[in-house]
């Protein structure tokens, strides 16, 4: 079997660690379930995409490039559709817009987008107004932000590996054909 790729080994890695860091008992077979789900699909990311990524990065520190990293530090599934994608997209472009034309170099322009769907938590409970205490959301990855629904459940994983992929082949289809240019004001 090959081995498993880099991001799989982080989501099995980060399902085992809220397992672990909750008080809520896991379903007792998901993180080992999880590989095998996760291990068949495709990389979210290209190798040549990460090349390219590497290279822009080395002219950021060379400083013939400035960096520009926008977005959430947490993400919902439901806000995977198109309108948010657009929201941020047109954000993150017309700021580096500015800096490119004030700073006379090229923007190297980085998402925050397309998985950020867990959220690390200093306590495995929240207290709500009424003073009784629940799970803590940890993230669509994780749990549902439903407070009836707060048990981890590791397979929640693999549904953020295709919210992932859904908004990088939106963002990306809207970056290669230009659509972000047209009526972006």
């Amino acid at each position: 079997m090959p081995a498993m790729p880099l991001v799989c080994r982080a989501l099995v890695f980060t399902a085992r660690l809220n397992c672990t860091r909750t008080q809520t008992a896991c379903h007792s077979r998901g993180p080992f379930l999880l590989p095998l789900a996760v291990r068949r699909l495709p990389p979210l990311v290209s190798p040549t995409e990460v090349d390219a990524l590497r290279s822009q990065l080395a002219e950021v520190a060379e400083g013939k490039r400035f960096l520009l990293q926008g977005g959430d530090c947490a993400e919902r599934f439901v806000d995977c559709s198109a309108e948010p994608i657009e929201q941020k997209l047109r954000i993150l472009l017309q700021m580096s817009l500015v800096l490119t034309w004030g700073a006379r170099i090229p923007t190297l322009r980085i998402a925050r987008m397309a998985g950020q769907f867990s959220k690390p938590r200093s306590k495995d409970v929240e207290t709500l107004a009424d003073g009784s205490e629940i799970v803590a959301f940890r993230g669509d990855n994780v749990n549902s932000f439903d407070t009836s629904a707060r048990t981890p459940d590791p397979t929640r994983m693999v549904g953020g590996y295709f919210h992932s992929a859904a908004t990088l082949n939106y963002a990306r289809a809207l970056l290669s054909t230009g659509a972000c240019g047209r009526g972006w004001g």
